[in-house]
């Protein structure tokens, strides 16, 4: 029996499979601090910014719920995730020569819809991989953190000594870096096509505490689209260097990491509801404080660790709800959340962003953050008590 399970643990491409987190999360790591920084460079209004992160954003909406229908009808997922890849490669090449809005505009609206509609393939390939071996999943999938770890830090510090060519040099580099180690990994002889249940699915979408839920979820990423699109400009314009930046946001991702390693003990101390009061409460305090008191490090690390409630705890009991709820739909449920969550609430968060930021700088635009999050909690509050 330890020898059958040894051989079949021996046959996952851990190596390859965790390499295309590495890669793609590091990606991430240099793209969401440092991409709104480059378009400041290069004269940008906060607006225009906004707008082009926002654009980045659009395709979660689009991609999960079509990826999501590939995972349960399709079985060669490898070949969309490496040809989202490469294409997501050859598109980010366009950063060295566009300058203007518009064609800024298009580049990211066409890069956004393939590099975010690698990941939800690779999410079932590695599980396929895994088989009944799914407790192995979180020793791959932490290797993305920490690529965005490695990324964030070593970006930052590039970027203060090289300026803006380091920021593209590093960014082509994990682009093709991922589709390289995407070529390398191997079709799962476990994947099977399915079919998708379309009467049953409906069923749970009528469910009125699932949209409650994912209005919840959908405020939560507005605040946190927010955050993504004008924390590094926030500190930039406060006197934070490069370095000093990327350190911050590498202990956010930290805290998320320690919380994600020890939740599986702490979940059943607290009922669903409380979670999320707690997630959304912490996530007022958060944004107020950073915006409020960007002057002060103490404040801003303590702002930053707090990202283990107001993303970690937050994402992690939603998740497991869902995967409860959405019985022999899982993915649809997960693409669900992913799609009006991270798709449309980041884009929500960009734009209001942009203008909040237009209108009355960091305070008004973190402080708009903290008021969307109170929102979320009364909700939460109100469903707690229906």
């Amino acid at each position: 029996m330890h020898s059958t399970s040894s051989n079949t643990e021996s046959q996952i491409p851990y190596f390859s499979l965790s390499g295309y987190y590495f890669f793609y999360f590091a990606a991430v790591g240099i793209v969401l601090p440092f991409l709104g920084l480059y378009f400041q460079s290069l004269g940008l209004s906060a607006i225009e910014i906004a707008q082009l992160l926002a654009v980045l954003s659009f395709a979660r909406i689009v991609s999960p719920p079509i990826w999501a229908l590939l995972a349960d009808r399709k079985g060669n997922f490898l070949f969309y995730v490496q040809l989202a890849s490469w294409l997501s490669a050859g598109l980010v090449l366009g950063l060295w020569w566009l300058e203007g809005f518009w064609s800024l505009l298009w580049l990211m609206a066409w890069l956004g819809f393939f590099w975010h509609a690698a990941l939800p393939p690779m999410e079932s390939l590695t599980l396929s991989h895994l088989g009944s071996q799914l407790s192995a999943y979180s020793r791959i999938r932490l290797w993305g953190s920490v690529g965005f770890i490695v990324a964030v830090l070593g970006s930052g510090w590039l970027i203060e000594v090289y300026g803006q060519f380091a920021f593209l040099l590093v960014t082509t580099c994990f682009f093709m870096a991922t589709a390289l180690i995407a070529q390398w990994n191997r079709e799962s002889p476990q994947l099977r096509p399915g079919s998708v249940d379309w009467q049953g699915l409906l069923i749970l979408l009528r469910r009125p505490l699932v949209w409650w839920v994912l209005t919840i979820a959908l405020l939560t990423q507005i605040a946190h689209g927010i955050y993504y699109s004008f924390y590094s400009i926030l500190l930039a314009d406060a006197g934070y260097s490069h370095s000093s930046i990327g350190l911050l946001w590498s202990l956010g991702v930290v805290a998320e990491i320690v919380l994600f390693w020890f939740f599986w003990r702490l979940s059943p101390l607290l009922h669903f509801h409380h979670w999320l009061l707690m997630a959304t409460l912490l996530s007022v305090l958060r944004w107020w404080l950073t915006g409020f008191f960007v002057d002060s490090l103490v404040l801003m690390i303590l702002a930053q660790l707090l990202h283990a409630a107001t993303f970690a705890v937050f994402h992690a009991v939603v998740v497991q709800w869902l995967h409860e709820t959405f019985v022999g739909h899982q993915a649809q449920g997960q693409a669900l959340y992913a799609s009006f969550s991270y798709g449309v609430g980041g884009v929500l968060g960009s734009l209001v962003a942009g203008y909040a930021w237009s209108y009355g700088g960091g305070e008004w635009t973190f402080g708009l953050a903290g008021l969307v999050s109170l929102l979320a909690s009364a909700l939460v509050w109100k469903v707690k008590q229906a």
